[in-house]
């Protein structure tokens, strides 16, 4: 019995079978590489509106570049750790602060007020994913009984140093700011 077409149809087989299976090669010129590549983080735009689950992913990961910062409509806006904040979420940020300020009373320096205030550093530094300066504004007597505003900063800048006016303080902060290897990593509470 003659085996040799049997086994030359086997190899043709074989062959065929083994060049379906084979992956399809790269065109010519190609950059192939044997490690497969993982899909980069995304990309968001800093001031887009997303939607709820979105802005729960992005918070989700405590040291992500991005954060979903709620705003009080409901919504939440993109913000990127190491760039400005988007206008809206600035304007949000100081109404939290200016509201703050606007319930303190001068004999009423209690430590509730002061628990509120952290809780809203707290919370802005959580919500933006940055270290938070908050400029906060007193009003008290000085020796002599007179009322007067002062303005100091709560956080890494100065803290315990008081300023005589608003613009002062500002000034003294955005000198301090320039000076930092990363100063968008800070986001500032203005109470105005």
């Amino acid at each position: 019995m003659n085996r040799a077409p049997a086994i030359a149809a086997l190899g043709v087989t074989a062959v065929l079978l083994m060049t379906a299976c084979a992956p399809e090669s790269a065109p010519e010129g190609a950059n192939v590489s044997a490690t497969p590549t993982l899909s980069a983080t995304p990309e968001f735009e800093v001031g887009a509106v997303v939607d709820a689950a979105t802005a729960e992913a992005l918070n989700s990961d405590s040291k992500g570049q991005y954060r979903g910062y709620p705003m009080p409509d409901g919504s939440y806006i993109v913000v990127d750790r190491g760039a400005p904040l988007p206008e809206p979420v600035q304007q949000d940020i100081n109404s939290k602060g200016a509201s703050h300020a606007a319930t303190y009373t001068v004999d009423d320096g209690t430590s509730t007020f002061l628990r509120e205030r952290e809780k809203i550093i707290a919370q802005v530094g959580s919500d933006t994913g940055k270290r938070v300066v908050a400029l906060l504004r007193m009003t008290g007597y000085d020796f002599d009984e007179n009322l007067v505003t002062s303005y100091f900063f709560n956080g890494p800048f100065q803290p315990g140093v008081s300023y005589g006016s608003l613009a002062e303080a500002k000034a003294s902060l955005d000198a301090w700011l320039s000076t930092q290897v990363a100063p968008n990593d800070f986001v500032v509470i203005f109470p105005e």
